[in-house]
């Protein structure tokens, strides 16, 4: 990694001020802001959106959803999937009675709600309903995209189960036309997965400043991209990013 070279955070976080949307927005707007609620019945926070409860048991995919992706495509703007605080009945961590404390293994699996709602996508068919619309994946890791994509594409061309998913081509097809994934700087696995999935579908996110990733972020990205070429090297650090953002 050298001096001259782009690098873009693709999901560090700021410390906002928690009237930031009410106050600072466009007063036309401030009554649709985002808000962190209380569920009075659990305790619970959840987020609202435009005044209503925005986690429900819909898939992702559900073309009662298909208003959001228009407006994104039509924008110009990619699609995010990021995780989130589920209510607990709905979460991914209930397996097990009595276990909320261990949340090394909690915070091990989190990125699996991610996984659950990018698969929806590939399902229902939105990517052929939507072949404009870009999608990222935040903040859940980024080496189990190579077993995902070689998963979906052998279910989908070598078992019955291929005929629910409405799509024409196979997920990979996909992924590398109109997705992209954000990896962790402590993830060995991506200089590698560069050369299957593609050179141009990765960022780095450090999490910042979330106590659940190392402070050392910046050295363990070094390590990343030392064995990359150039060019998934340069892409990984910020052009990628850059471009599907269109920041360039």
């Amino acid at each position: 990694m050298t001096t001259d070279s782009l690098l873009i955070d693709c999901d560090g976080h700021i410390l906002e001020p928690p009237d930031l949307w009410e106050h600072y927005l466009d007063p036309a707007y401030r009554d649709r802001a985002l808000r962190i609620r209380v569920d009075p019945d659990d305790g619970h926070e959840y987020l609202e959106i435009d005044s209503r409860f925005t986690i429900s048991r819909i898939p992702h995919d559900d073309p009662r959803h298909d208003v959001v992706f228009a407006t994104v495509q039509d924008c110009d703007i990619p699609f995010a999937i990021h995780p989130t605080f589920e209510p607990p009945e709905w979460g991914i961590h209930q397996r097990y009675d009595k276990f909320g404390w261990a949340m090394w293994y909690v915070d091990l699996f989190t990125g699996q709600g991610v996984q659950h709602a990018f698969g929806t996508l590939f399902q229902w068919g939105v990517f052929e309903r939507f072949p404009r619309l870009r999608v990222v994946v935040l903040e859940s890791q980024a080496d189990w995209i190579g077993y995902f994509l070689d998963r979906a594409d052998a279910i989908f061309e070598g078992t019955t189960f291929g005929a629910t998913v409405r799509l024409k081509e196979k997920p990979s097809y996909y992924f590398k036309r109109q997705c992209h994934i954000s990896a962790d700087p402590e993830e060995r696995t991506i200089a590698s997965l560069t050369a299957l999935v593609g050179t141009d579908k990765f960022f780095w996110a450090s999490d910042y400043p979330h106590p659940d990733h190392p402070a050392n972020y910046l050295e363990e990205l070094q390590e990343m991209v030392a064995p990359m070429s150039e060019t998934a090297r340069r892409g990984i650090l910020g052009e990628n990013v850059a471009r599907a953002y269109r920041l360039d």
